[in-house]
């Protein structure tokens, strides 16, 4: 079938020029409609109008010019192309309204128009172009988008936003206008930046602002001061970025208000001070009380030593003359009276014992450490040998290292841990003394274990003390001595004591020395 030919066609088929006119014609990116001016009926079309509206030319001549517009602009169009009309050559657009163009499936496309009047063989033609804006349209929704949520983000942002050009400001966000105390943004655009700034920090601010617009680099975050608009003093954080801001170079400064976190740190300071002044204070009085005690400490040591070392004397007379009192009056003596005589020696005689005892812990506190490299295994079967014991005791003794100690007194430490063992664990069957050894975490740990009578571990805690006994006297002998010494010795040692029993089922002592 033979395809229909258009005016444009059909006029210049006779020109010597119609194929340049067809070729601007049919290569136009525009969609160009030929309409007769008086009735509106479409004349010609070129393929980008087929394009636009996915209609063929051939489709498209003879309708009306309404036909290319959706039914609710058929006023709005009928308006426009009356004034396209009665133009007389000169190009008219469409003016600012919104035009759309119906397309063949119903759809509407956002287009530009524009038109004139020429003349083809004489006769008016009205000439229209329909520019397709949709990409257009959909970059300007894509900005105002953008600008709206930039706006909405730098009018709720929690920092002041101040955009200036050399201190000059250009732009100003509300949270700014808040932060220096003026009404809004527009109090303060157009006003220098310096105006509001500590005088003490201007300098600072000045060679910052010329260095980000000469260096074009953002500025490392700085702490200033601001003065608002009252007079109130603010500590700020300012981040300086350069920018364009429409069309001039400017910097872009956010500002975070840190005053309260400036006054919780002066806060924290001074009271970390006060309590560096009171913990110098009370180390003061602590190493004052220190003196006072170590000198308290020596002074009843001696006092002690002293006592009990005057008071062996009396009591050794007092032994004697009692014994010769026995002795010269024995054929005169009831025998209540030899009871009464026989009480005095035997108190006498536990006396001097508590008084030995006495001058031996006193001895221990006072006496220098004498430390050498020994062999503990050594002093421990040492010990063992010369502490008193029946026939039926079993002996279990560990093998234990050398170590860094006084020799003698770690001795007297063994043998009175050994002694209490077999002295608590009479009448067991068997009569077992164990001494056990373990190095745990840079200690050498010793225990001391028997199976004797043992002790509720409630009291514990007078285990150590002078002349704390937890047994009658009556069922075991003793000064109550022997352990306060073995924990001043450790201690001076720089190790620990303690104690792990149940009643009826023997009892552990153990002690330690670093390794």
């Amino acid at each position: 079938m033979e395809k229909q030919k258009g005016f444009l066609e059909e006029s210049l088929a006779e020109s010597q020029g119609k194929d340049v006119c067809r070729a601007l014609f049919d290569g136009s990116p525009d969609a160009i409609f030929l309409a007769d001016p008086k009735t509106g009926v479409i004349l010609d079309a070129n393929p980008a109008a087929e394009r636009l509206l996915g209609r063929s030319v051939k489709n498209l001549i003879g309708l009306h010019q309404t036909d290319l517009h959706p039914q609710r602009r058929q006023d709005a169009s009928l308006r426009i192309f009356g004034q396209h009309s009665l133009s007389e050559g000169e190009t008219v657009s469409s003016g600012p309204e919104e035009h759309y163009a119906l397309k063949a499936d119903g759809s509407e496309v956002p287009i530009e128009i524009t038109a004139k009047i020429i003349k083809i063989k004489g006769r008016r033609i009205l000439q229209g172009f329909f520019r397709d804006i949709s990409a257009r349209k959909e970059a300007e929704t894509a900005l105002r988008e953008s600008e709206e949520l930039y706006r909405t983000l730098v009018n709720n942002a929690p920092a002041g936003i101040v955009v200036h050009s050399m201190g000059v400001m250009r732009f100003v966000n509300r949270e700014m206008a808040e932060l220096v105390r003026v009404p809004g943004p527009e109090a303060v655009v157009g006003r220098n930046v310096l105006e509001f700034m500590h005088p003490d920090y201007r300098g600072l601010v000045k060679e910052r602002i010329r260095r980000a617009m000469q260096e074009g680099l953002p500025m490392p975050p700085a702490e200033e001061k601001l003065v608002a608009s009252d007079g109130t003093v603010l500590y700020v954080e300012i981040r300086s970025v350069p920018i364009t801001y429409r069309g001039e170079p400017c910097v872009m400064a956010i500002v975070q208000d840190i005053t309260d976190r400036k006054r919780a740190e002066a806060e924290a300071q001074a009271a970390h001070r006060q309590l560096v002044e009171a913990n110098s204070e009370l180390e003061h009085r602590v190493a004052e009380r220190t003196v006072q005690l170590a000198e308290l400490n020596t002074e009843l040591e001696a006092f002690s030593y002293s006592a009990a070392h005057d008071m062996k004397a009396p009591l050794r007379r007092v032994n004697i003359f009692s014994e010769m009192l026995a002795k010269e009056a024995e054929p005169e003596l009831k025998p209540e009276h030899r009871a009464y005589l026989g009480t005095i020696r035997k108190s006498v005689s536990h006396m001097i014992g508590l008084v030995e005892s006495l001058l031996l812990l006193s001895t221990t506190g006072r006496r220098p450490l004498d430390k050498t490299t020994a062999s503990l295994s050594a002093v421990l079967k040492e010990a063992a040998a010369e502490t008193p014991h029946g026939p039926g005791v079993e002996w279990a003794l560990a093998e234990l290292p050398a170590a860094n100690c006084d020799r003698a007194m770690i001795k007297q430490v063994l043998a009175n841990l050994l002694s209490n063992a077999v002295k608590y664990s009479r009448g067991s069957v068997p009569q077992r003394i164990e001494v056990t050894y373990r190095l745990q975490a840079g200690e050498h740990v010793i225990g001391v274990r028997d199976n004797g009578v043992g002790f509720d571990m409630a009291f514990s805690d007078k285990l150590f003390g002078v002349f704390q006994r937890l047994h009658r006297e009556d069922d075991f002998e003793g000064s109550g001595i022997g352990l306060s010494i073995v924990k001043r010795v450790i201690l001076r040692h720089g190790g620990r004591v303690w104690a792990e029993s149940e009643p009826g089922k023997g009892a552990a002592f153990y002690f330690t020395l670093p390794s």
